[in-house]
């Protein structure tokens, strides 16, 4: 995910966020925690997501949020970023965070997880 701020008329700082894709291995683990908790599988398919489910998969290893990975990245072009979060990158967080909240299955496309086409499979196999 990334944001780009305009500084003056031709001047821009990129902030980008970085979250290291899901494996083979990670993704057959989230699809075999959703067969087995029907609870999490039908709030992911009415676009909600189990804070259970999450810490659940965390706990199997599995990277969901930022930072769960050590290949994430949090970065920005702007002079202020050197030693601390800048305000681009904090903009770049919560603009990221309200997507979330509006369409949980996100997190898993910013994993390179398509579950989306998963849920559905998922969903017919009832």
């Amino acid at each position: 995910m990334e944001i780009r701020v305009r500084h003056g008329t031709t001047s821009y700082d990129t902030a980008s966020l970085y979250l290291a894709p899901l494996t083979d291995e990670e993704q057959q683990t989230v699809l075999k925690e959703l067969r087995e908790d029907p609870h999490a599988l039908s709030m992911l398919q009415v676009g909600k997501l189990d804070e259970a489910f999450v810490r659940r998969l965390q706990g199997l290893g599995v990277p969901l949020m930022c930072g769960d990975s050590n290949q994430d990245r949090l970065w920005c072009s702007c002079d202020n970023s050197a030693n601390r979060v800048c305000r681009h990158e904090i903009a770049l967080l919560r603009r990221t965070a309200r997507r979330l909240m509006s369409d949980p299955l996100l997190l898993f496309t910013m994993r390179g997880f398509d579950l989306s086409s998963e849920l559905k499979e998922l969903g017919a196999g009832k």
